[in-house]
């Protein structure tokens, strides 16, 4: 061995023996030496992702210094920079929140005419209508909602709501809005709240409460289903009914139960977006709203028959 060879050789093997490293083999050391030497470089360590050989421990030449390997271990759990420099720590974890919010919420919108229908009725031939739409993202939505009927024997009334709906779980929502009713009589405007969702067995239900500023206060329930009898004919029955808590003349309306309908509804789906149907339904007014329709000669109760089409956009 040179000089400088052992010069350089003593301390490594010095340090190599407090580690429990063997040295590396050298061309100008002994037979004994690099047998030694042989069988402690084939021996191999799996650290994380990289197999490193014993010539690649720590302490070991130049690459093997203890602080550069420190270093690299630091810099193995260090999350990478932002490309670009687009990281904006300004931001603060609400902002941040919000941003995302925003990205995973996108702004949508809705109309459906559930029924746009001519009836065949006891009161003669009745144009119908109950349509909605809404605005606003898949948790919170801004709905208008009306449903009506005009005649040329009683003219038109309709219930027009508007309504803010807010996702309470999976299948219910909450909502909060205003309702005005026009038509026979003065106008009424209520303040409204309720619920709507899919019920077991996927029944839709909407149950209103109402409350007017001339303190009357009326509750709404409506439930609907969609029998698929194929993949494009579809049996809807639909089911409403409305309480007032006391009478309004004006409107000729009764105190407690009003009114209730049951409608059955065959239709076929050409599309999503388009299914005419038929149907046919039963209509009956209840208590004092039903004596003063009988005073005006309007029958009570009577059987209904529904030409109409859907439409979705």
């Amino acid at each position: 061995m040179s000089f400088w060879g052992a010069l350089v050789a003593g301390p490594a093997m010095a340090q190599m023996q407090m580690e429990g490293m063997a040295m590396p083999s050298s061309s100008s050391s002994s037979s004994s030496s690099s047998s030694s030497s042989s069988s402690s470089s084939s021996q191999s360590q799996v650290t994380g992702h990289a197999t490193i050989t014993a010539d690649q421990k720590p302490g070991v030449g130049a690459a093997g210094d203890p602080v550069a390997r420190r270093q690299q271990v630091a810099n193995d759990h260090v999350a990478p920079a932002d490309p670009g420099g687009m990281a904006d720590t300004s931001a603060t974890p609400g902002q941040a929140m919000g941003g995302m919010a925003m990205a995973d919420s996108p702004w949508l919108g809705m109309f459906l005419a559930n029924e746009l229908e001519w009836l065949g009725s006891p009161q003669g031939p009745q144009a119908a209508w109950d349509v909605e739409g809404w605005v606003g993202t898949p948790t919170q939505r801004l709905w208008l909602e009306s449903e009506g009927s005009s005649s040329t024997r009683d003219g038109s009334s309709a219930r027009t709501e508007l309504l803010f709906d807010q996702a309470m779980s999976r299948f219910w929502d909450w909502r909060i809005g205003y309702r005005q009713d026009a038509g026979a009589g003065p106008g009424r405007g209520w303040l409204a709240g309720g619920v709507q969702g899919l019920a077991p067995y996927w029944f839709e239900i909407e149950a209103m409460a109402y409350v007017s500023p001339e303190g009357r206060a009326a509750l709404r329930f409506e439930a609907r289903y969609d029998l698929l009898l194929t993949q494009r004919l579809i049996l809807s029955p639909k089911f409403e009914t409305e309480v007032y808590s006391r009478a309004d003349p004006r409107r000729e309306l009764g105190g407690g139960l009003s009114d209730a309908n049951l409608g059955l509804r065959l239709r076929y789906e050409f599309s999503r977006r388009l299914a005419p149907y038929v149907g046919v339904g039963w209509d009956q007014r209840f208590g004092a709203t039903a004596s003063w329709a009988d005073r005006q000669r309007v029958q009570v109760r009577g059987l209904e028959w529904m030409l109409g089409v859907r439409l979705w956009f």
